[in-house]
């Protein structure tokens, strides 16, 4: 369960969740777009996975 509440928007929770603050939303899509041009799409799926799991989620 959410911590925030999450806003009724097309996505995942962890995207719904970062509706509430659009600052954060603004700088995390940014550096996700700047590490998707310097990393390996493999890597970066590996690097999601294991946050996931490190984090007890169901990804």
């Amino acid at each position: 369960m959410s911590r925030l509440p999450l806003v009724p928007i097309e996505g995942s929770p962890f995207q719904q969740a970062f509706e509430n603050t659009p600052k954060l939303r603004s700088a995390f899509l940014l550096m996700d777009e700047a590490l998707k041009e310097i990393l390996d799409p493999v890597l970066m799926e590996r690097i999601r996975l294991r946050s996931a799991a490190n984090n007890h989620c169901e990804y």
